[in-house]
C-alpha cells in the first residue's frame, strides 16, 4: 500500500504485508559480503535497509488519526466523485471514457480532431492537473484523471474545464512530430541514450527542457518505441535536475 496515495499520509512511507514469514524472507536484505567480515551479521527486514523514521511516524499518526470510520467516509466521497465524473463525461463533446473505472482513476480518450496531449495542456492552463498515458499496442494515448475525496465538491468545475479544454484542443489540433524526428526515434538505443541526445531532440522541436510540459513533449514520448520511453523520461529528468552555474 502506498500510504500517500489514498491513505492521506506523507510521502516516503509504504506498507507491504505478507501472509506469513516465508513470503517476507525473500525481501530481507543482508549486507553484501557480511559473511566474510568480522562483526555481527546484518540483516534488515526491509528492502532498503535503514529507513528514515519521520515519514513512518507521521504516516502512522495520520492513519490512526483518520481511523476506520474516517477512511470509510473518504472512500465514499471518492467513489461519489468518480460516479459524478463518469456521468458528466458522457455528455462532453470531444471526450469519452476509455473504460468503466474500477476504482479512482478515470481514463479518457480524445475524439474528433483533438488529442489528449493538447487537452491535458489546456486543462493545466485552467488550473487542473492531468497527465497522459502513452499509447500501447492497440490502445490509444489516454488522459488520466486521479480522483480523490477532495474532488467531490468540485466535479462540476472540473467538467466545465474539461469541456473548455476539449473545445480549445479541437481548434488547436493535435501535436504532430516531423517525420524526420519519428524516424530518428526508431534508430535510438535506450542503453546508449544520453542527456545530450534528448536535448538535441527537444531543441529540434523548439522545446525548452527546463520549461513546463507541452503537448509536443508528450507526443515525443508517445512516438518513441516503448523500450525507449523510460530512457527519454529519465534523461529529461537528468537535464532538469542538473546543477547550473550563476
Amino acid at each position: 500500500m502506498e500510504l500517500h496515495a489514498h491513505a492521506h499520509a506523507p510521502r516516503g512511507a509504504a506498507l507491504l504485508l505478507h501472509r506469513d514469514a516465508s513470503g517476507r524472507q525473500p525481501g530481507a536484505t543482508g549486507a553484501t559480503g557480511a559473511a566474510d567480515l568480522a562483526g555481527r551479521p546484518l540483516v534488515s527486514p526491509t528492502i532498503g535497509l535503514s529507513r528514515p523514521g519521520a515519514p513512518i511516524a507521521a504516516a502512522a499518526r495520520v492513519v490512526s488519526g483518520i481511523g476506520h470510520d474516517g477512511y470509510l467516509r473518504l472512500a465514499a466521497q471518492t467513489f461519489g466523485a468518480v460516479e459524478a465524473m463518469v456521468a458528466g463525461v458522457r455528455a462532453l463533446p470531444g471526450l469519452s471514457l476509455a473504460c468503466e473505472p474500477d476504482a479512482s482513476l478515470v481514463l479518457l480518450r480524445a475524439d474528433g480532431d483533438a488529442d489528449v496531449f493538447t487537452v491535458a495542456a489546456e486543462l493545466r492552463s485552467r488550473g487542473w492537473y492531468a497527465d497522459c498515458q502513452p499509447s500501447w499496442g492497440d490502445l490509444p494515448a489516454l488522459l488520466r484523471l486521479g480522483v480523490g475525496a477532495g474532488t467531490r465538491a468540485h466535479v462540476e468545475e472540473l467538467l466545465d474545464a474539461l469541456r473548455e479544454s476539449a473545445a480549445a484542443a479541437e481548434v488547436t489540433g493535435p501535436a504532430r512530430l516531423p517525420g524526420r524526428v519519428t524516424d530518428h526515434l526508431l534508430r535510438l538505443s535506450p542503453e546508449h541514450l544520453t542527456g545530450q541526445d534528448v536535448r538535441t531532440l527537444l531543441e529540434t522541436l523548439g522545446i525548452d527542457p527546463l520549461g513546463d510540459p507541452v503537448p509536443l513533449l508528450d507526443a515525443l514520448v508517445d512516438a518513441a518505441p516503448t523500450r525507449l520511453r523510460p530512457a527519454i523520461v529519465g534523461r529529461l529528468a537528468d537535464l532538469r535536475s542538473a546543477p547550473t552555474r550563476g
